[in-house]
């Protein structure tokens, strides 16, 4: 976004254009802009902001973009803190080819480039009132997928919900067994140190579907872990508890996600419905993403 003092020039220059009878003057006293910046201005100078894009970490379009980001963030729940803005910032200057080192004080140069965006409280709430299924709470929901499916015109086939599921190993099903006739069922305890699995599944609203990964608690694969001969074709990992971290969250991304549900159509936009797990909202997933 252009700062107040660029669109005063380039208000005054196109009053010029429509009516080069104007005179530098009143157009100085009409817009508060020197007729010498005008004049350079109308002589081929750059305006400040693109004059000192070289000296910057990122460029202008890369900042309008990484404005907007942290917007859109904002409407999901998921407003950024000032680190996080400088992690993300740091992850384009390095795709990029740029410096990776992001000062404390960026953040604040940043803001007053682009006054939209500004620093206020974030109040926290209740977790169970943000994922109570009230009425109004679904309805603002729907609203704003439906807002991102019509301004980034997505195909249903394009919008993908991903959801992790956990299964206990060893644990049989209810199982009919014997006790006192006084009660109707029995609750059988089942052992404490039993192995955790994770199975993360992905769908898209056009009936598509994603390998499984599957996620075994453990620190490396054992071959002894997979002695049926019909093995499917999906991606085994480990992590210390059975569940998700930061990084297999990344590697689900870049090995199953991004390259299974490549669109059709070239440069369509994807979507990727999912819970408000930690790992779903590193810098680097959402760097990924973004």
């Amino acid at each position: 976004m252009a700062s107040i003092f660029d669109e005063r020039v380039n208000t005054a220059l196109s009053d010029l254009d429509r009516n080069p009878e104007l005179s530098f003057r009143a157009l100085e006293n009409h817009h508060t802009v020197s007729s010498r910046t005008l004049k350079r201005r109308l002589a081929g100078g750059q305006s400040r902001a693109i004059a000192r894009e070289s000296q910057q970490l990122l460029s202008i379009e890369q900042e309008r973009l990484l404005a907007n980001w942290i917007l859109v963030l904002e409407t999901e729940g998921h407003a950024p803190t000032h680190k996080t803005v400088r992690e993300m910032a740091a992850q384009i200057s390095k795709n990029s080819g740029g410096r990776t080192e992001v000062g404390n004080d960026w953040t604040k140069r940043f803001m007053r480039r682009h006054p939209e965006v500004y620093t206020k409280i974030g109040q926290k709430i209740d977790a169970l009132r943000v994922q109570n299924t009230l009425p109004d709470i679904l309805s603002a929901w729907f609203s704003r997928v439906k807002r991102v499916l019509t301004e980034y015109k997505v195909d249903p086939e394009n919008v993908w919900n991903m959801d992790e599921t956990g299964i206990a190993l060893g644990v049989c099903t209810n199982q009919r067994v014997m006790g006192s006739s006084a009660t109707s069922r029995i609750y059988k305890k089942t052992p404490e140190n039993k192995e955790w699995v994770s199975i993360v599944e992905t769908i898209s609203a056009g009936g598509r579907s994603t390998r499984c990964l599957v996620i075994f608690k453990g620190k490396n694969l054992q071959s002894t872990w997979f002695k049926h001969t019909q093995v499917p074709d999906w991606q085994y990992t480990c992590s210390e508890n059975g569940w998700t971290s930061n990084n297999i969250a990344v590697e689900w991304l870049e090995k199953i996600f991004i390259p299974e549900t490549k669109p059709r159509v070239p440069g369509a936009t994807r979507i990727l419905l999912l819970d408000n797990h930690g790992s779903h909202i590193t810098t680097e997933f959402m760097w990924k993403c973004f």
